[in-house]
């Protein structure tokens, strides 16, 4: 075929077919953008009849595109919820949906398969259908109102879905209320550390023995911060259980923990980092000056695009109410109504259990429980669908427990093929999770949304299971109140939280779950000036229940420093909480400073001129993890080469990466093999790899110090420290899905952004000891209210928009990274920054 364009026809004579390949690409790309732009057009104006609303539902929209839905009645409200949700984040949604069900090999192929397995025997198809047969008539209407409303944009715009749908040659389902509540039962297991930590520490006890595994658990070091006023937790009582050693039931654990659980939740995105927050509510003026209050919350999450949360406002006869919600969900989870105003923390509940089942040798088909008798497994059989591939069917056993968590199908395992026994049948692993209970946390968020009083709000709070969190709460006249929510084990007395159980054995079962009600809740109302300010930055709770809730706390850095700050405070307001919130100051950092210093300034004569230089910085260090400075380099680097020196030699490469799965761990840990007595940790500071030497802490120190100098000389490519930025070490790099396509990825990803901060700054700008300095996580949304006014001030880092070539799929992202807010109105009628985007009509009778 003729070229008839004289620059194809000059190309296809000349050009190298390297060439020819590149241009093609390029119009192809030309041509992809210009279906995205068709695509991500939200059309203003937009009139839509259906017969689902009852009246008309306006949209209106700001420069950032965040919707402001005026309806006449509550249902069309939430209609309207879940049609602008489906308008901007619908393949989000969908891929969510999708990762709880277990379905996301079907669109990915074989690569997602581990995901799959995990998510399968988590069984959270089921669990929502349970959880929507049991909630209440009112949860029931809202799910029903929003997916219909979410269907209704998929009805409508069948052709104008988002592009990642025709990239993977597929085209969603239609939503159901069920969606919605594997989606909230998703998140609590994203937010659980438990699950990953129990599975690590059993792993490292059939390894180097229970007792030297359990003092790798961290304890709280004298000077933390607790969350309440009163009743301080001792050391013991805080891990009383974990002197219940048992070290025969662990031999051989590693045989059955399967990697398909780490497998999948790297597929999932799940970061490996502490998913934490920071929330605090405070007076704005002291005693009898003033009753207003200001609000002020940021959630920590793994940071990706499209953006972890969506702006929203909604107003309608039942209430107004403004702030963030997770698109799959119709609620305002983190955010203010006219009266009140609420945020959220994770409570870093220990809320999950594994127990290693005996198998009836005999046969197969049978184990024992905790009274010896033997009880029969129940199979169900199942199938994974695989794109460009034959489906995986087989058989997952169950327990009374749960499903086998340990009889994941292998990758690849052939069509039609089921459980057959392998040489480790004699145990495998089942679970007990608190998120398996029934519980209606849509119709508490919705009682949050509508209240006035904290009495209401409380109300809501107690309907909560999973994941477990720490509300904070504030109201227009003047009163501060936090709650602690969450189901949390009643676990038997043997049972040792940080270890699988011996499923066969007396003692080690759960006798059910305690209710949120009788958890740590406290209030100050208008003319109780005992307290100014409550925090909660997952730190410990000290007014607490008495058993076991956790040890798998953060440092209390971000504690520390809110209380330092909050307390200088005279006069209080909105601009104060959004320099608190980018603050970097790391009390941590200061602590570890202050212990390594003496000991390095001891062998100063030892070191090399530049590691001197490095030393006079660090010394003279304020421990502002900035990105322009080179002293929090410095830290940086010696932090994670002590980090290796105490540990490696004995964990080995393989086990330290399973330690420092959830980040919070080791970082503690680090602080006490600095704090303790050096007796404590003399046996973790000798380095078991030099034969006939036994180093101790300050040699550790010392050696730590020499080679981090030596690595950042090799990072930056020169020896002078004032190169060394934090900013071109430490970064952030918003990525999506699709930017592991070389093609894609200048289209979908945002960065890499020089950033400060780490895991123990309120600007959180948190790193894995298993990918240093690269951030994972941090403020997945900033969000402040001031109840003086109808303000609320909130930014994302990306924006509200999925779509790659939305003007608002990243229109967030700068103000986010520099301090920036978007002012919103809370007030019910429409601000004059408001456009009319979209219409929701009755569909006429006549039609």
């Amino acid at each position: 075929m003729a070229l008839k364009n004289p620059i194809f026809r000059f190309l296809g004579e000349h050009a190298p077919p390297l060439m020819i390949t590149l241009v093609i690409c390029g119009v192809a790309l030309i041509i992809f953008s210009l279906s995205l732009v068709t695509k991500t057009s939200i059309d203003k104006g937009e009139q839509l009849h259906s017969e689902l609303v009852k009246d008309s539902v306006k949209v209106y929209r700001n420069k950032f595109s965040i919707p402001h839905i005026i309806a006449k009645n509550e249902h069309d409200a939430f209609i309207a919820m879940g049609y602008v949700h489906a308008q901007d984040r619908l393949w989000q949604m969908d891929i969510a949906r999708r990762a709880g069900k277990g379905r996301l090999s079907e669109v990915f192929g074989e690569k997602a398969l581990a995901s799959d397995k995990f998510m399968r025997i988590m069984n959270l198809s089921e669990i929502a259908d349970r959880l929507y047969a049991s909630s209440s008539k009112t949860t029931k209407q809202i799910l029903e109102a929003y997916s219909s409303g979410i269907n209704l944009f998929l009805t409508e715009n069948a052709d104008k879905l988002p592009f990642e749908f025709g990239a993977l040659s597929y085209s969603p389902e239609p939503w159901t209320p069920s969606d919605c509540l594997i989606i909230m039962r998703l998140m609590a297991i994203e937010m659980n550390m438990s699950m990953w930590t129990e599975l690590a520490f059993g792993k490292i006890a059939d390894k180097i023995g229970i007792a030297a595994a359990m003092s790798l658990v961290p304890q709280q070091t004298p000077g933390t911060v607790y969350q309440y006023d009163n009743d301080r937790i001792s050391t013991q009582e805080q891990i009383e259980t974990l002197s219940r050693y048992s070290d025969d039931y662990l031999n051989g654990f590693s045989k059955i923990a399967t990697s398909m659980l780490y497998e999948g939740r790297s597929f999932l995105g799940f970061s490996g980092d502490g998913i934490g927050s920071n929330a605090w509510v405070m007076r704005t003026s002291p005693k009898g000056k003033s009753s207003s209050v200001i609000l002020a919350n940021d959630p920590h999450l793994k940071l990706s695009l499209p953006a972890r949360w969506y702006q929203a406002h909604i107003t309608c006869p039942g209430f107004n109410a403004i702030g963030a919600t997770i698109p799959g969900l119709p609620l305002i989870v983190s955010g203010r109504n006219d009266h009140s105003t609420w945020g959220i923390t994770n409570m870093m509940n220990d809320d999950f259990d594994y127990f290693i089942e005996r198998v009836d040798k005999t046969n197969s088909n049978f184990y024992f429980n905790e009274d010896g008798n033997r009880l029969k497994f129940r199979y169900k059989r199942d199938t994974i669908h695989i794109k460009n591939a034959e489906p995986i069917i087989y058989d997952i056993r169950f327990t009374k427990r749960s499903a086998i968590i340990s009889d994941a199908p292998p990758t690849g395992m052939v069509k039609n093929a089921h459980f057959k026994k392998s040489k480790f049948d004699d145990y495998c692993l089942s679970y007990l999770w608190t998120g398996t209970n029934m519980s209606d946390e849509i119709l508490g968020v919705y009682k949050v949304m509508k209240s006035k009083t904290w009495a209401e709000c409380r109300k809501g709070f107690d309907l909560w299971c999973a994941p477990a969190l720490n509300f904070v709460y504030g109201n227009s006249q003047g009163v501060i109140a936090s709650a602690t929510i969450g189901m949390m084990p009643k676990r038997q007395d043997k049972n040792n939280p940080n270890l699988p159980s011996p499923g066969w054995k007396k003692g080690y079962a759960w006798n059910g779950v305690y209710p949120s009600s009788i958890l740590p809740s406290h209030s100050f109302g208008t003319n109780d000036h005992s307290r100014r300010f409550i925090v909660t930055a997952n730190n410990p709770l000290q007014s607490r229940p008495a058993f076991y809730h956790s040890a798998l706390w953060e440092s209390s850095s971000r504690a520390e420093r809110l209380n330092q700050a909050l307390n200088e405070f005279d006069e209080y307001d909105v601009r104060d909480a959004q320099f608190l919130q980018m603050d970097v100051y790391s009390a941590y950092a200061k602590q570890i400073k202050d212990s390594i210093i003496p000991r390095l300034i001891a062998k100063k004569k030892y070191l090399s001129p530049n590691a001197k230089k490095a030393l006079e910085k660090l010394k003279n260090w304020k421990c502002f993890i900035t990105n322009q400075d080179v002293e929090p380099t410095i830290y940086t680097l010696f932090l994670e080469e002590y980090h290796r020196s105490v540990f490696e030699d004995q964990l080995t490469k393989p086990f330290l990466a399973l330690y420092n799965i959830i980040t919070n761990v080791p970082t503690r840990i680090l602080l006490h093999t600095l704090h303790d007595p050096e007796s404590k940790w003399i046996n973790w500071m000798d380095d078991v790899r030099t034969k006939g030497i036994r180093e101790n802490r300050a040699e550790i120190i010392f050696r730590s110090f020499v080679r981090a100098i030596k690595r950042g000389d090799s990072i930056f490519g020169t020896t002078d420290i004032r190169t060394w930025k934090y900013g071109k070490l430490h970064s952030l790099t918003l990525e999506h899905v699709f930017s592991a396509n070389s093609l894609l990825s200048p289209i979908v990803t945002h960065g890499p952004f020089p950033h400060g901060g780490n895991n123990t700054t309120l600007n959180n700008g948190s790193w894995s000891f298993n990918d240093p300095f690269k951030q994972t996580l941090g403020a997945s949304v900033r969000i402040i209210s001031d109840m003086s006014d109808s303000m609320v001030y909130c930014v994302l880092p990306g924006g509200v928009s999925g779509e790659p070539l939305s003007s608002h799929y990243s229109d967030q992202v700068q103000l986010w990274l520099n301090g920036g807010y978007i002012a919103l109105s809370s007030t019910s009628t429409i601000h004059s920054d408001f456009t009319l985007f979209s219409t929701l009509l009755p569909k006429p009778k006549d039609e």
